[in-house]
């Protein structure tokens, strides 16, 4: 026998090792599949079921408390009677249905021959009209014969066939008398106890069954599983991934199983309903769940089913603690287009709604259009769709004839030292030049532009005041003429559209207030304040009433010592970033401490972007200091300075952070005086910082499909111009007007002595009246002591407003006169009867009775017939 052959492995240990490494394979795989099939969304399905479950339980209980009892009962003891009646009468009833069954077998032969004889008859008819046709007198007897043979035998078979119908039909109706009666008394318990009955099923559908355990087994899903993914393709969307573009396919609703159905509105997350059906989400709504998805307003990434990689975000710092200890979550870094928090989701309102001064049902995202109008922002940041802002600031073309230049310097100190409520923001002395080298430079900066403005603004010829007002005759006419529909003054407040008319005695000259009171387009031509036409005497009345209030506490303040070798130090700086350095020291050798102070007050102004806000001689076309935020909202986030801060690396927390405390990303730097960061504090509330977030989330470039956007039409655009316009003068602070409420109505007592209400005012009054009105006001309601101003609007501005008020009153402009039908002396008469009948002039009076409250007084009547349209005046 040969030796064993030579191995190079012992075979027991390779059995043994191979052994060893299957089963850890199959554990391997075993625990894969457990791993795979164990989803974190499965877990919220099972939830979702039973959380159903329990609900359709408590359904069904209140539905079953529901249920009359007592009709029921009754309605089965009627019955059971019913039925017991039926059974002593079972030998009757089956007698009838024995014979119903012979005698439907007896109608079926009974059919058979008489469509048996009618074929025949038919075959016969058809060959005696052939045979007649072709003129064979013998065959066509032939089948004529027959025909009239077989005649008496088709009229006995159609007998047959109503006889038997006849019988079968009184045996039914004698049947249907037993039944009719059973079938509707178990109608009536089905009704009764139909919402229970389905519940019941429902619940029955919802508990958890072994052929459910199959379906949804590991490695037998595949086949109907009851747990499964749910998404919705949003077509025309995609997700850019920066190397290809995937389209947008939202797997949300796989675990947010409730969010389209009601009922759910108190369900726990998450499986509530989606607030506002009739606007999101529903079939009928504007925004269907199918056309536009989830991702497409709140973000995310909708591809994911998991709680982290469906790149949520928490609103507050607890919640994302929560979130962490009960979800594992974590911020996703590499994703850029993370959820939106729920306080700033009205930002995707923007994506579709262009054009727009306010976006429907978006609250947060108007209130913050409007903060950023009120703050400047447009001012020194370039917005795409905001570029037709107005500056908010004053005029400081002529200050030198209205303030003192030592005011100015107190008033940069820090504005809301003089007037809290102030929207001028303090540009000096923040947290990132609190140091004292910086605080002798900011002294230096503001004596600077304080000499820059008085030196280059012109004087103007000013009024004198003629006499001394009487303050409390004032007090009367600012309350009474319309002041306070945009300034606060004192307590009384009720918009905030102009500035705060506190503490004008410690600030402006008496000669300056009363020309400007009298006509303020000859301070400042592009000013938003009208003229109310004041007299001389009105006027210095108004006059003395205001400059009776004084801050004496901001008049005491210190005026700071500006350090001269700070002046040059400064000045060199400056002009060292365009000249050498020795010849930036010879020009400023050649300077006088007057001129060094301007030449820094100039730099100074064109550093921080005073002009953004206000007009000032010199900078009439300066650009914007800020950067663009057309897209600020989908700026990459790695292109954010978050410094040395400690908040979260998110869009939001940035922002929030510097509209809070814009200077905090210095801290920790080393930088140069001019190079620091030079937004200004305004003082944002935690909510008006929050507001402004939402708009600034707003801002984004992103490819939404024209059939998704609101495009406007032509009437929408001209509506939106006047809207505009309309919020630009204030017109909302006097008048209610476009589903506004007017502001001075919340402190006016009697309504009668309100402002008019504009809505339907293009349908009211005609085109040419409404234009000349406008441009030159007269009274309309002699009681009415609210004055409208002369807004002084051009020619563009009056016919923007006559088409804004038409097409809100969905009337086509036309400026056509009012066609009023033919008349005779009769219907005159008869007109002018009635209409003292009715004492209509009681009320519609020139000089009004003093006997009537406001609300019992109308409009003048004489200017009726050039004021009102005819059709309007009929509908009235």
């Amino acid at each position: 026998m040969p030796g064993p052959s030579p191995k190079l492995y012992d075979l027991k240990k390779t059995t043994f090792w191979f052994a060893i490494a299957s089963i850890v394979l199959f554990v391997g795989l075993v625990s894969m599949v457990l791993e795979d099939s164990n989803r974190e969304w499965k877990g919220w399905q099972r939830k979702f079921v039973d959380y159903t479950r329990e609900l359709t339980e408590k359904e069904k209980a209140e539905a079953e408390k529901a249920i009359d009892q007592d009709k029921l009962l009754s309605l089965h003891a009627d019955l059971k009677a019913f039925q017991g009646q039926m059974a002593g009468h079972q030998d009757q009833i089956q007698a009838i249905e024995k014979n119903l069954t012979g005698l439907n077998v007896g109608l079926t032969k009974a059919r058979s021959r008489f469509q048996d004889l009618k074929q025949f008859q038919d075959s016969d008819r058809y060959f005696y009209e052939e045979h007649t046709k072709h003129h064979d007198e013998r065959k066509a007897k032939t089948y004529l014969s027959k025909l009239e043979n077989r005649e008496p035998e088709i009229e006995q078979a159609s007998l047959e066939v109503e006889r038997i119908e006849k019988e079968i039909e009184n045996q039914e109706s004698e049947l249907k008398q037993w039944t009719d009666q059973e079938a509707e008394l178990k109608k009536e318990i089905d009704r009764v106890t139909r919402s229970v009955s389905q519940l019941d099923q429902k619940i029955k559908n919802l508990k958890p069954s072994w052929i459910k355990g199959v379906l949804n087994a590991p490695m037998l899903d595949f086949m109907n599983p009851t747990l499964r993914i749910q998404q919705i393709v949003v077509e025309n969307l995609h997700d850019d991934y920066y190397f290809t573009k995937v389209e947008k396919v939202d797997r949300c609703i796989t675990c947010h199983l409730g969010i389209d159905q009601k009922g759910f509105e108190n369900a726990p997350a998450p499986f509530q309903t989606h607030p506002r059906l009739d606007l999101f989400l529903a079939p009928d709504s504007p925004h269907p769940m199918e056309a536009f998805g989830c991702t497409s307003c709140h973000g995310g990434n909708g591809h994911s089913v998991s709680f982290t990689t469906a790149a949520h975000t928490p609103q507050t710092e607890a919640q994302a603690k929560e979130w962490e200890k009960e979800h594992h979550w974590h911020a996703m870094k590499h994703w850029s287009d993370k959820m939106l928090p729920l306080n700033h989701v009205e930002a995707a309102c923007a994506k579709c709604h262009h054009g727009v001064v306010d976006v429907p049902q978006a609250p947060r995202l108007n209130e913050g259009r409007r903060l950023a109008q009120a703050s400047g922002c447009f001012g020194c940041y370039k917005v795409e769709g905001f570029d037709n802002r107005w500056l908010v600031g004053p005029s400081l073309m002529h200050v030198q004839s209205k303030l003192e230049q030592d005011w100015i310097v107190r008033w940069l100190q820090n504005p809301k030292e003089f007037r809290p409520s102030t929207r001028m923001p303090r540009v000096f002395h923040l947290s990132n030049t609190s140091d004292e080298e910086s605080k002798m430079k900011n002294e230096a900066s503001i004596a600077g532009i304080a000499t820059y403005l008085m030196k280059h603004s012109e004087p103007i010829r000013l009024e004198s005041l003629p006499k001394k007002g009487d303050p409390a005759e004032g007090e009367r006419l600012v309350k009474a003429i319309g002041c306070l529909g945009c300034h606060a003054v004192g307590p009384l407040a009720a918009s905030d559209h102009g500035p705060e008319l506190s503490g004008l005695g410690s600030k402006v000259k008496p000669d300056w207030l009363f020309t400007w009171l009298k006509n303020p387009r000859h301070y400042s031509p592009d000013t938003q304040m009208p003229n109310l036409r004041l007299t001389d005497e009105e006027a210095a009345h108004i006059v003395s009433y205001l400059l009776q209030d004084r801050n004496e506490k901001f008049e005491s303040v210190r005026l700071p010592h500006v350090n001269q070798d700070v002046v040059d130090e400064l000045a060199l700086n400056f002009m060292a970033s365009k000249l050498r350095h020795d010849e930036a020291k010879a020009a400023l050798a050649e300077m006088s401490p007057e001129q060094k102070l301007e030449f820094i007050g100039e730099k100074t102004i064109t550093r921080q972007g005073c002009f953004g806000c206000h007009t000032i001689k010199g900078f009439e076309d300066a650009k914007p200091i800020g950067v663009e935020l057309t897209d600020e909202g989908t700026k990459e986030l790695s292109r954010f300075d978050f410094g040395f801060v400690d908040i979260a690396h998110t869009r939001q927390d940035w922002f929030f952070q510097k509209l809070k405390e814009p200077r905090s990303f210095d801290h920790g730097k080393v930088r140069t005086y001019q190079d620091k960061l030079r937004m200004p504090q305004f003082d944002f509330t935690d909510d008006e910082a929050a507001i402004l977030t939402t708009f600034l989330l707003s801002l984004q470039k992103t490819e939404v499909p024209l059939e998704m956007q609101k495009r406007l039409t032509i009437k929408e655009k001209k509506i939106e111009e006047g809207r505009l316009l309309a919020q630009k003068h204030n017109c909302q602070g006097c008048h209610t007007l476009d589903g506004k409420i007017g502001d001075v109505r919340s402190i006016i007592e009697d309504p009668g002595n309100a402002p008019p209400i504009l809505d339907g005012e293009g349908r009211k009054v005609q085109e040419v009246w409404l234009y000349h009105f406008l441009e030159q006001p007269i009274p309309i309601r002699p009681w009415l002591s609210y004055r409208m101003p002369t807004f002084g609007f051009s020619e563009k501005e009056l016919t923007t407003f006559i088409e804004y008020f038409n097409h809100l009153a969905d009337v086509e402009p036309t400026y056509a006169g009012v066609k009023v039908p033919p008349t005779t002396p009769a219907e005159v008469n008869a007109g002018r009867e009635l209409f003292e009948k009715l004492q209509c002039i009681k009320c519609h009076q020139s000089e009004p009775d003093p006997s009537l409250s406001a609300s019992f007084l109308a409009p003048d009547l004489v200017m009726a017939k050039d004021r009102l349209r005819a059709q309007w005046m009929v509908d009235w």
